[in-house]
């Protein structure tokens, strides 16, 4: 089948080989639409392509979707993510993908719905280097499933079940206690001073099947996040220096980076919407949300109806397919 590239092609060379022939009669020999051989591609405004830049430089990891949420952020009108992805592959600014080998489930998992905030929590451990003292770094994370937030990222070249329960009594201390903690088999997990805590505060806590990490699969989404935008781009020299590095990036990702999964919002804003208290909330920007949005991908409908069961529903703004 014979493509425009070619058919336009055809049309210059027969303009050429014969001078006199009309552009009208080209188009007619080479079966080409008049429109098609006229159009001239406009391109990518200079201001836009601008911003893109500015945004994609700022953000390295981000990609075409993530940073078109940005730009709706900062100019406050609907942005093309096809025009943005356009603007980045011409400049060369979209990133690298490993491809990823396929999994094949030998067995279902079973999930439940998640309806509220602090219903569950994830936790894992994360594994980094410090290479001025040339230790290994131990960084837990804890994330709430409903709200996205990255309730705590300890640092610290060792991390045994009592740090655990230290970073989980800090959390009940600022007014946040899950009803089911879901983590691995992981000795820190199993341990007494976390098993103990749990016990005494009512929480739940639920194992994965061992060499399955995908039915933790918002804490393990989390540090690839982690592992991603911050740690592949970072030196440590020691502990405090990672726990600055790591903390500032948690700031930004709580407060400032877009989640797909909450219609565009970030971690802190949905966790202000639902009324739970949230790190760094004094650094929540009300920003304005564009009206015009993309589809509503599974989970955004799920973590709405959370928000109307709390009363909340009016606070969220409806999103046009």
């Amino acid at each position: 089948m014979v493509g425009l590239p070619q058919k336009r092609e055809a049309v210059a060379r027969i303009k050429e080989t014969w001078p006199k022939v009309s552009e009208r009669r080209a188009c007619e020999l080479a079966g080409a639409p008049r429109t098609s051989i006229r159009y001239k591609p406009k391109g990518a405004g200079e201001a836009m392509r601008k911003h893109v830049r500015e945004v994609a430089l700022e953000h390295p990891r981000y990609g075409h979707r993530r940073v078109a949420l940005k730009l709706e952020e900062k100019l406050k009108r609907a942005v093309s993510r096809r025009h943005v992805q356009r603007i980045m592959q011409r400049d060369r600014l979209q990133i690298r993908t490993r491809r990823r080998k396929k999994w094949v489930k030998s067995e279902p998992i079973a999930t439940r719905e998640i309806t509220r905030p602090d219903e569950v929590w994830a936790m894992d451990f994360v594994t980094d280097w410090s290479v001025g003292v040339r230790r290994q770094l131990r960084i837990l994370t804890i994330v709430d499933c409903a709200t996205r937030e990255a309730l705590a990222v300890e640092v610290d070249y060792s991390m045994p079940s009592s740090k655990v329960a230290l970073a989980l009594a800090g959390l009940k201390r600022m007014g946040r206690k899950p009803a089911e903690i879901r983590v691995d088999n992981g000795p820190e997990f199993v341990g007494s001073p976390f098993q103990v805590w749990c016990k005494r505060n009512g929480v739940n806590v639920s194992h994965i099947q061992p060499g399955k990490p995908m039915q933790n699969g918002h804490v393990e989404s989390f540090n690839g996040r982690l592992r991603d935008e911050c740690l592949n781009g970072h030196y440590f020299e020691d502990v405090e220096d990672a726990r600055e590095k790591i903390g500032a990036w948690r700031k930004e990702y709580l407060t400032d980076r877009p989640h797909s999964s909450l219609g565009g919002r970030t971690p802190a804003e949905f966790a202000a919407v639902v009324g739970v208290p949230t790190p760094f909330a004094s650094a929540i920007v009300s920003k304005p949300k564009c009206a015009r949005r993309q589809g509503d991908p599974t989970g955004k409908l799920r973590l709405a109806l959370t928000a109307a069961r709390l009363g909340q529903s009016n606070l969220i703004s409806r999103r046009r397919a």
